[in-house]
């Protein structure tokens, strides 16, 4: 009955304690972790070996349990580093052009609607690389006054099409 009591006395000190001075443990543990940076990660890297099927099936349980507040998490962390992921995707696509093209090639496979819809979206916007195309040059060729005055063109061609659709 005693220790029962101190343990829930001593539960009460300690989170009056954490909200007191959290800034202080933060500080702390940010020392330590500095401090011992390269033991913790071994230590935190030999867990992760020997455990790796656990984590993997809490991990997998988890998901299964609330998929859509893992997607959230992944949303709220690409909006957060983004910039971060990017570099980091096109960095690895350049020293790996070869697993590049094997998802690029995967990815047209399997997704012909989208493709299609961008690639009209794109035409109808008068893109940079779709003006290019019709000029016959390379995107870094193309002067961008070039460019403005074949969209103008363009659009102009379009409108007066669109106007003898409408008398006809």
């Amino acid at each position: 009955m005693r220790s029962e009591k101190r343990k829930a006395y001593m539960e009460a000190y300690n989170k009056e304690y954490r909200a007191k001075h959290q800034a202080e443990i933060l500080a702390y543990r940010k020392r330590y972790y500095l401090a011992h940076q390269e033991e913790e990660h071994e230590r935190s890297k030999k867990y992760r070996a020997e455990h790796r099927e656990e984590i993997v099936l809490q991990g997998r349980n988890a998901y299964a349990e609330n998929p859509l507040k893992f997607k959230m998490h992944q949303r709220r962390y690409y909006a957060r580093h983004r910039e971060g992921m990017i570099a980091r995707s096109q960095r690895y696509d350049q020293a790996h052009p070869d697993v590049k093209r094997e998802k690029s090639k995967r990815y047209r496979e399997t997704h012909h609607e989208k493709i299609r819809d961008w690639l009209k979206r794109y035409q109808a916007n008068l893109g940079k690389g779709y003006l290019c195309k019709l000029l016959g040059l390379k995107s870094a060729e193309c002067p961008p006054e070039l460019l403005e005055l074949y969209k103008a063109h363009l659009q102009l061609k379009r409108e007066i099409r669109n106007a003898k659709r409408k008398i006809d």
